[in-house]
């Protein structure tokens, strides 16, 4: 699955990767995987962290 995947700890290999993609036109997304989930409340909508529920 993760075959075509950039991976690794150096920054310059994730760079060249990301360039290589809006060098071909896309759209910039990132995305970084966290352990920490949305919460959801029906009253206030989605919320991205702890930090973001306690305001």
């Amino acid at each position: 699955m993760i075959k075509g995947w950039t991976t690794g700890t150096d920054p310059a290999t994730h760079i060249k990767a990301v360039q290589a993609v809006l060098d071909a036109g896309a759209t910039p997304f990132m995305h970084f995987p966290s352990v920490i989930r949305p919460q959801r409340s029906s009253s206030t909508g989605p919320k991205c962290c702890q930090s973001c529920a306690e305001r």
